[in-house]
């Protein structure tokens, strides 16, 4: 479903949301990203492509921008999980990471979820001062061996 259109760069990006991350054609672009993160060890591997789990990602006619993976969690505590996030390298700079944690934001407030949250390695220190920049801030560092 398309939420927004928006223009970025002098091109049309379409805003985009699903709540099931089955047969959405981001599958494949967020699946290589996750692979390529995960084995530089800069991410958790936190995507499991429950059907839970929702996405929300800027497109144009010629490339996937940016995504978002999450997971509203309403059993106890209504909180949104972060599984991942991603923002093409072509693309950075350009404040796509404000942009789709503003979406995120918006959905979760018509939800009544006022919690957001997420895990990051300590040593990726780039998504850190991204999220930092975005609102989020540290709670809990873990230690694992």
């Amino acid at each position: 479903m398309i939420l927004d259109q928006i223009t970025l760069n002098n091109k049309d990006v379409a805003v985009c949301y699903s709540n099931t991350l089955y047969n959405i054609p981001i599958v494949p672009t967020l699946l290589r990203e996750a692979a390529t993160l995960i084995d530089s060890g800069n991410a958790f591997p936190t995507i499991f492509l429950k059907d839970s789990q929702s996405v929300i990602w800027f497109e144009n006619d010629e490339d996937v921008i940016a995504f978002i993976v999450f997971e509203n969690h309403i059993e106890g505590r209504q909180s949104c999980f972060i599984h991942f996030s991603w923002v093409n390298p072509k693309h950075r700079g350009n404040g796509i990471r404000s942009l789709i944690q503003n979406y995120l934001e918006d959905i979760c407030k018509k939800n009544e979820i006022y919690v957001i949250s997420t895990q990051t390695f300590v040593k990726n220190e780039s998504i850190d001062r991204s999220y930092e920049k975005i609102g989020l801030m540290p709670l809990t560092y873990m230690r694992y061996k």
